[in-house]
């Protein structure tokens, strides 16, 4: 048998070409094609690969390089699209099903290509074809480059440079950037934030930038001669941070093996001997996409994932788990204290995983759990649930409050967990940052809305784009049953996992699952002055069935909605590590809109598009949408006074929870502590706290009642009552706001 090849080839799949079959074989080591193709376009995602791992963008109308890699004697099967890797397999066997019949095997000999047993070969364009009877390096395929009319070269005489990482020094400052070195270039250069700052020897793997200066960095190596290389620019993001404005970050930038990174303080711990090796690692054994960044697209450099293996062998009550330990960090002179982390976390809609992050304050003798994403499938406790909202997976920046367990401790630990991951696919995680910053302002901008009149506001722009059918807007009716909870039925849901989880039964959506209707609708936010503003805040709660299908943003306007600025808020469609049409994703995102401050006619609109194909099994729905603001002067006093409240928070923490409802009933019945803001205890703003109250604040946050009166719970604001009135109650002594 033939173990170690190259199989090259310049393709063009036209759009549609994928419809009937959803995929799209590139070749067969069976000649006859009698068996399974061996390598695929996957129609859904339009990833390359193979057994259930498909990585990189194929787009449709458009010519790619495409590149196979199969070293059996190192077990690995890469994918390359235009000189970059989108995807590897590890583990296949030595004369396995990726071996090739050799001369000494008669009428076996040979290759099929584009052919599959069971007609899952759409049709398409080809310009050339290689195969060569070696294993190319990286650095080979990416000198080969893009498509070309006049097809595949010979070797160059080059390799390109690849895997660029940024690794920050904490203490100095100083960015150390590594790569694995292109040789035979004729020199390459590096830019910081667009700019140049110096040339580099073609054959160099390391370069010592220190002055950067605090901030976040865009770093790229570009060719500067005639070299070919698909994967260039190399680009890594460095962040900077002044002394104090972090307790811990991590960007997983400065590791290349998992030795590194335990080395750094980050221990894998594997709970009850798991059968299936999916311990975390800095290696990204399978070149999977990098996950998402605050925007949706990836982030750049090293990142940690655990994911899956060869099977699911770990049953659902099992108790196995795959761990890992953050280093130690103190926050002994902080009160609050937050974790964020872009993540991808793709559970299968019939998948049993659950993640899981807990705090310890006792090295990891304790832990108390403080964020949880169950698979919708799951049948074993802990199960997913409508009245918690823990199913599905998570997509973009995770917000999480430390604080209940951290706050003023010594010394702390957080974990990821990756508890029973039967059927399931993986958690990625990148730039963890711990703070004492809670996310979102202190100015209200715009109100909160929930939905609750069942239609969208009078003052937000609903309309539809060129490319849609015009017959379903953004609405709020949902004649699709979508929603678990208005389909009035708990889990399994009847969509294999895939329903609508979150949310009471008022929210916003474009839903074209059940009509098939070709969608480019618009829902836009009216016009806010932000120019008084330092920092800008969006808030929303986002869950969306996610398909390479559509095209789900956030767009931000400068001008009041009358143009899009190019660059989103947020995509879930830029690239980021993602198994589309899986489990369903749920954030609650608050996005920094640095853009926006200073601004006077901003808006913000809510952008999905079936891409003009019909038929597309998605959706996206949204819900508590609010825009804060930090800085300036903000609103003056308003009629009842000037002390800011949350309406709600009780006990004066900063945010409405279940705590309140208890203090408030602990208040008026057991002889507990005295509300210091009775506006702020008077969740239902009848004018005094009553039991009423501690009502109203359990039936918002666990049964989908009415969200709180103005200003609202989610920041602060001021009491729009007129001073005297018999509504205006007082607000003596709150802490949480200005």
């Amino acid at each position: 048998y033939v173990n170690q090849y190259t199989l090259i080839m310049d393709v063009m799949f036209p759009e549609g070409s994928l419809l009937e079959s959803g995929w799209a074989a590139f070749y067969n080591t069976n000649p006859p094609a009698s068996n399974d193709g061996d390598w695929f376009l996957q129609g859904a995602n339009r990833g390359i690969g193979i057994s259930g791992n498909y990585g990189g963008t194929v787009l449709p109308d458009t010519w790619h390089r495409l590149a196979l890699v199969v070293d059996l004697v190192e077990g690995t099967y890469t994918s390359y699209i235009d000189g970059t890797q989108v995807q590897q397999n590890t583990g296949e066997g030595l004369d396995g099903r990726f071996s090739l019949y050799s001369i000494n095997d008669g009428e076996s000999e040979g290759i099929s290509i584009f052919a599959d047993d069971s007609g899952d070969s759409a049709s398409g364009y080809v310009n050339s074809v290689q195969i060569r009877d070696v294993a190319m390096p990286a650095g080979e395929i990416a000198a080969l480059g893009g498509p070309t009319a006049d097809g595949i070269p010979v070797l160059a005489e080059y390799t390109c440079p690849m895997a660029l990482q940024c690794c920050v020094d904490r203490e100095t400052g100083e960015v150390s950037l590594s790569w694995a070195g292109g040789a035979g270039m004729e020199g390459l250069e590096l830019f910081r934030d667009g700019e140049s700052i110096g040339a580099i020897a073609g054959d160099a793997a390391s370069f010592s930038d220190t002055d950067a200066g605090p901030g976040s960095h865009v770093y790229e190596i570009r060719s500067t001669g005639e070299e070919n290389c698909g994967n260039l620019p190399l680009v890594c993001q460095a962040l900077i941070f002044d002394v104090g404005d972090s307790i811990l970050y991590e960007g997983f930038d400065c590791y290349r093996t998992d030795e590194d990174l335990a080395a750094a303080g980050w221990e894998s711990v594997e709970v009850n001997e798991p059968l299936e090796d999916q311990r975390w690692t800095v290696t990204n054994p399978s070149s999977r996409a990098n996950p998402p960044s605050a925007n949706g697209m990836p982030t750049t450099g090293g990142f940690v994932i655990s994911e899956y293996a060869a099977a699911s062998l770990d049953a659902p009550g099992s108790g196995v788990s795959h761990d890992l330990w953050s280093p130690v960090f103190s926050a002994a002179d902080h009160e609050e204290v937050w974790l964020h982390m872009d993540a991808s976390v793709q559970l299968n809609n019939n998948g049993d995983a659950i993640f899981d992050v807990d705090v310890s304050v006792d090295d990891g003798t304790t832990w108390n759990n403080v964020f949880r994403r169950i698979a919708p499938a799951r049948m074993v406790e802990p199960l997913p649930s409508l009245e918690l909202e823990n199913a599905d997976g998570a997509f973009g920046r995770l917000h999480i409050d430390l604080s209940e367990f951290a706050a003023g401790e010594e010394a702390v630990r957080f974990r990821l967990r990756h508890f029973e991951p039967t059927w399931d696919w993986w958690i990625a995680v990148d730039n963890v940052l711990v703070d004492s910053k809670a996310p979102g302002g202190s100015i209200e901008v715009l109100p909160l809305a929930d939905f609750g009149d069942e239609a969208v506001p009078d003052d937000w722009d609903v309309y539809s784009g060129d490319e849609s059918d015009g017959l379903r807007p953004w609405n709020v009716d949902d004649i699709c049953a979508v929603s678990l909870l208005n389909a009035g039925i708990g889990f399994p849901d009847m969509a294999d996992g895939r329903q609508l989880h979150h949310f009471d039964e008022f929210f916003a959506m474009a839903d074209p699952v059940c009509t098939g209707d070709i969608m480019d609708e618009y829902m836009s936010l009216p016009p806010m002055d932000c120019s008084d503003y330092e920092e800008v805040f969006l808030h929303v709660r986002s869950a969306i069935m996610a398909s390479d299908s559509t095209l789900a943003e956030i767009l931000l306007s400068l001008d009041g909605g009358e143009t899009w600025e190019e660059e989103p808020i947020f995509t879930y469609s830029g690239g980021a590590l993602s198994d589309p049409e899986e489990d369903p994703y749920y954030n609650e995102f608050i996005f920094e809109l640095p853009r926006a401050a200073g601004q006077e006619d901003v808006s913000i609109a809510f952008h999905y598009s079936t891409l003009s194909l019909p038929g597309v099994q998605a959706w996206w729905a949204i819900d508590d949408v609010a825009v804060t603001a930090n800085g300036g002067e903000g609103p003056g006093p308003g009629p009842g006074g000037g002390q800011e409240f949350i309406r709600g928070d009780a006990d004066d923490n900063g945010s409405l929870q279940l705590t309140d409802g208890i203090f408030i009933l602990n208040f008026l019945f057991l002889g507990g502590g005295t509300p210091g803001c009775t506006e702020s205890a008077d969740a239902d703003n009848n004018g005094s706290i009553q039991l009423t109250d501690g009502i109203f604040i359990l039936n918002f946050l666990f049964l989908g009642g009415d969200a709180t009166p103005a200003p609202g719970a989610l920041a602060c604001g001021l009491d729009p009552d007129e001073a005297g009135t018999f509504l205006d109650s007082g607000c003596e002594d709150y802490s949480s706001c200005p």
